[in-house]
């Protein structure tokens, strides 16, 4: 109760205050830098160290595995290396990171830089993500977690772009000049960051270095978030077989514009969403993004043209793009604050675990059913996801 007491009085009651606009920034700057490399690396792997295409896509892809590997430690050593302290240090460490790309000679070496990277991205924004909820007012939890969601769409609409427009015209070495300097933007925005920090308590520093599943771990957030491993499972794999199946039902055209509809939708929904989350209550919101995302699957299945193509892209905007934000908001809203490093982590994993093997496994699929029948499989992926999300929450209603 005390703790709660704590944190009540340091919350500040705007929702756009001083440290809420830098966690934005600080947020914005380490996801531009994400996707970013993430759309180019594969294609410098094949210029730079004539790199096969598996090797170029783990090449690519061996930073979201640093990453996933990062959330585990992240949430529970949040608190004891201090939030304000491991977004500054982590945000430094990716300045040289972007940096070390320009010397490295071999394809070896060039991928354990971006699994270094991607671990030093999923501290940084395990952390940020943690301590922005500590300065939105719980009034406004889901608002606040919709608008700084926000970041992410910001970067996924405008990092391809620029990672394109600036190898094409410059080649890769400037590319990784701008990932530095926008990574020491990001420093010097955590330097004026003043958080509110949450000591271990004597129980969490006797069990600072057992490793259980509890201290990495939520268990009320996996219950909750579990329905994230399914939707990241399907955004993977749309991920990886969209371009191939617009081609392959003559709407190539349109794939670009699937991805321009996804992040404006994700834009649009993410901007008032929150706020009827915060009005009306979570199923208002929740179940309806559910259903939404899995129609956007339905539209893929049977699309014969552009258009069904783009009005595809908006509904994964519309329906994913409110669904991670939402359910991150619940899961946050059942914790104490000294457990939002693990909450938020937890979080993540399970949406990154998803998504890392999403388009491996419903990919196998592919040359049994084909394009068609994968995403018609995805489909009921993402509605078996809604049951589990009611089961899960009426778990947790029931263990209180």
């Amino acid at each position: 109760m005390a703790l709660l007491e704590a944190h009540a009085a340091v919350t500040p009651s705007r929702l756009w205050n001083k440290n809420f606009i830098l966690s934005f920034s600080i947020s914005l700057m380490g996801s531009l830098v994400f996707y970013m490399l993430l759309t180019s690396m594969a294609a410098y792997a094949v210029i730079s160290f004539g790199a096969g295409q598996a090797a170029a896509g783990f090449a690519s892809s061996s930073f979201v595995l640093g990453a996933v590997v990062s959330r585990v430690p992240a949430g529970k050593y949040l608190d004891f290396i201090g939030r304000k302290r491991v977004i500054l240090l982590s945000s430094i460490i990716q300045i040289l990171l972007s940096l070390a790309y320009i010397p490295t000679g071999t394809l070896d070496l060039f991928i354990a830089v971006r699994f270094l990277h991607g671990f030093a991205f999923g501290f940084n924004h395990t952390a940020t993500s943690a301590a922005v909820q500590t300065v939105i007012p719980p009034h406004r939890r889901a608002e606040g977690t919709g608008y700084f969601g926000m970041a992410t769409s910001l970067a996924m609409a405008s990092g391809p772009f620029l990672a394109v427009t600036v190898s094409a015209s410059h080649g890769y070495q400037p590319l990784f000049y701008i990932c530095a300097t926008i990574a020491v933007v990001a420093s010097l925005l955590s330097l004026l960051l003043t958080l509110p920090e949450n000591p271990p308590s004597a129980e969490q520093r006797a069990d600072k270095w057992r490793l259980t599943p509890s201290s990495f771990l939520e268990k009320d957030t996996l219950k909750t978030s579990s329905v994230m491993f399914f939707a990241g499972l399907v955004y993977s794999v749309v991920m990886a077989f969209l371009g191939s199946y617009a081609e392959a039902i003559g709407a190539s055209e349109a794939a670009g514009w699937f991805f321009v509809a996804l992040a404006a939708a994700m834009l649009i929904c993410r901007s008032f969403v929150g706020r009827l989350q915060d009005k009306y209550g979570d199923g208002w919101v929740i179940y309806p993004a559910i259903l939404i995302y899995a129609a956007s699957l339905a539209v893929l299945t049977f699309a014969h043209g552009e258009f069904a193509i783009v009005v595809a892209g908006a509904l994964v905007g519309a329906g994913f793009g409110t669904l991670l934000p939402a359910v991150q908001a619940v899961c946050v809203a059942d914790a104490l604050p000294a457990r939002y490093g693990v909450v938020v982590s937890t979080f993540f994993i399970m949406l990154d675990l998803g998504t890392a093997i999403g388009s491996v496994v419903l990919g196998a699929l592919e040359p049994v059913v084909g394009q068609r029948g994968m995403f018609g499989v995805s489909t009921f992926v993402v509605l078996f996801g809604l049951l589990v999300y009611w089961a899960g929450r009426r778990s947790v209603a029931q263990g209180r």
